[in-house]
């Protein structure tokens, strides 16, 4: 049966404080990942469920913070990552004071855009989040992350009501994303055989690398319980699988899911689009798991349908 070599490490970003980086940001859609350590406990019976609210402000004198969106909620986590992303305006045309486009005054306004995110713990089912518990707030520019090392800063929270108290961590990661023409749409339909998972609740989570070591979700599963799960297929435009690269490694990862909702890592296969494409049903995956380590055959491809702009794949991991 064929097998497919293991994908190798991407690095989209690199630090480098260079005209080369600032101009592929800046012509670029650049995409700010979120995630979050040591929240506070909010709930009493179990450990709060935090989502982010995101806003920017353009430097031009511009008053009042423009809201970006909000994350998913994640229950009974205090070291959430979250799924949802947000795609950083680099546009202020009209703003008071703000340079005519494309010129360096203007560019260099846009490194100046800040950033705010406020991190909830979910109370209640309603869109007032003044009705939610507050957990604490943390506020960058554009310029402190496209000057860090990896383009991703660790801020701390902080809530003005509760000095002196930690509120935990925020981690803001930056990933450029490139727009396949034509847009490209990725299918996966995963069924595990594992026997760490037959008759227990387990869900899957799928990573994209941003740089070696470092992932950040993509999509998150139901939570199932069945003998063999077989979780329902999910669809993904490229960029949102891989940043729009088709050689960008992702991976496939399954969890047993605890009481209070914890997770345990039972495995993952990994893989990217590129090496996909000339697999064929028998097709053995990288997998890795905790016990065996990475493998070759812990996961096998058991049927394909690839076109240029639509490819869908069912894979089988048996651990």
């Amino acid at each position: 049966m064929a097998t497919l070599e293991e994908p190798k490490p991407f690095a989209p970003l690199r630090s480098m404080p260079s005209r080369v980086v600032d101009t592929r940001l800046l012509a670029n859609p650049v995409e700010l990942n979120l995630s979050a350590n040591s929240l506070p406990n909010m709930d009493f019976l179990s450990k709060s469920d935090p989502f982010a609210v995101v806003y920017a402000r353009p430097s031009s004198g511009a008053s009042g913070w423009a809201k970006l969106g909000i994350t998913e909620t994640i229950w009974d986590d205090l070291n959430p990552k979250w799924c949802t992303s947000f795609i950083l305006p680099k546009e202020f045309d009209g703003a008071r004071g703000a340079p005519p486009p494309d010129t360096p005054e203007y560019n260099a306004l846009i490194f100046q855009t800040a950033l705010r995110i406020e991190v909830y713990d979910w109370d209640k089912d309603t869109d007032n989040l003044a009705s939610q518990d507050f957990i604490g707030s943390a506020e960058c520019v554009y310029q402190d992350l496209f000057d860090a090392s990896g383009h991703s800063v660790t801020l701390e929270l902080k809530d003005p009501k509760k000095r002196g108290k930690s509120r935990g961590t925020l981690t803001l990661t930056l990933d450029v994303i490139t727009k396949p023409d034509p847009p490209v749409q990725i299918g996966i339909e995963v069924t595990v055989t594992e026997p760490a998972v037959s008759n227990k609740k387990s869900a899957v989570i799928v990573s994209r690398m941003l740089r070696k070591n470092v992932w950040t979700p993509v999509y998150r599963s139901e939570s199932i319980k069945e003998r063999a799960p077989k979780f329902k297929a999910f669809e993904l435009p490229l960029e949102a699988l891989s940043a729009g690269e088709e050689e960008r490694s992702f991976r496939v990862e399954v969890y047993k899911v605890k009481r209070n909702n914890g997770m345990e890592h039972v495995g993952f296969f990994l893989a990217n689009v590129a090496a996909l494409r000339s697999a064929t049903p028998g097709t053995k995956l990288q997998y890795w798991s905790p016990n065996s380590g990475l493998q070759l055959g812990g996961a096998t491809v058991t049927e394909v349908y690839v076109t240029p702009t639509y490819c869908s794949w069912r894979v089988t991991i048996s651990g």
